[in-house]
């Protein structure tokens, strides 16, 4: 019989061993899956910065219009290069 408020699956390793857990599951994760998550991002970012690019250029100083279509380039060749290390 187990006592109260402990569940059969895990032993009771506190904060510590959570944090060691999900630090062996992150580490142990396959190289092409973190790839794919940077993908997400970059491309995530890319649509956002256009999307702000495309809907409030026109009432940006020239100044913002300026880094935010560095941005948007900057993500675009980002991605390409993430993209690049996918398809070997």
């Amino acid at each position: 019989m187990m006592p109260p408020g402990q569940s059969g699956g895990k032993q009771a390793g506190g904060i510590g061993g959570s944090i060691a857990d999900g630090w062996k599951v992150m580490h142990d994760t396959p190289h092409d899956v973190m790839v794919d998550l940077i993908m997400v991002q970059v491309i995530s970012l890319l649509v956002g910065s256009f999307l702000l690019l495309a809907t409030q250029g026109y009432k940006m100083s020239s100044a913002s219009l300026t880094w935010t279509v560095g941005i948007v380039m900057f993500f675009f060749m980002l991605s390409g290069v993430v993209y690049k290390r996918l398809s070997y």
